[in-house]
């Protein structure tokens, strides 16, 4: 197993981090930018296993009404962290905040836990069935989705509810959704708040 500890600063990163199975990646008041090249993951773990993600804030610029309908179909799919037929992944302590599309999406993985993480402001204010939608987590599958662990987040202004009273549509998103078209058991969500979600 290798550590990374990730450098004190604010970055831009033109490519995702594609984790490899046994790795730890540590920032230290780290925060990484999202730019205009996106969509694309920030970390990326595809069948991958004991891997652990911490002390990160990922942030994207202020969020506003749009009703480009082409833009947003696009950003609908981006996810800052996308974990697919993966186990025993540990995210803590992440900050996402500003974000267009899904904070953690979870595909056909097991024994995933989220601890004490925060998401922020997700999905622009849109027009009515634009097909649009951004969530804080995403759970689901094909195949299955079990032993998922989410305690002590924090959910503020996700979809339908941002931006604060002027939505002229709301986008569809959630602080947590889970949506399956395989096996889902074993999810446990406990000490989270949920302010201002759809």
């Amino acid at each position: 197993d290798k550590t990374y500890f990730l450098k004190q600063g604010k970055f831009n990163i033109s490519r995702p981090f594609v984790i490899p199975s046994g790795i730890k990646v540590i920032g230290n008041n780290t925060t990484i930018l999202i730019n205009e090249t996106h969509p694309f993951p920030i970390f990326q773990l595809k069948d991958v296993k004991n891997v652990e993600i911490l002390n990160i804030t990922i942030e994207g610029k202020p969020l506003t009404y749009s009703n480009n309908k082409d833009y947003l179909q696009k950003v609908n799919y981006f996810n800052v962290i996308s974990i697919n037929g993966c186990n025993n992944i540990n995210l803590r302590k992440i900050k996402f905040k500003n974000i267009e599309g899904t904070g953690i999406k979870a595909l056909d993985s097991e024994r995933i836990n989220i601890e004490k993480c925060f998401f922020i402001d997700f999905g622009h204010a849109s027009f009515k069935d634009v097909g649009y939608s951004s969530d804080g987590i995403y759970l689901g599958g094909d195949k299955s989705i079990k032993s998922i662990k989410i305690d002590s987040c924090i959910f503020n202004n996700i979809g339908s509810s941002f931006p604060q009273g002027n939505p002229p549509w709301p986008n569809d998103g959630d602080g947590i959704q889970i949506l399956s078209t395989g096996y889902a058991n074993d999810i446990t969500i406990t000490n989270c708040e949920f302010d201002k979600c759809s």
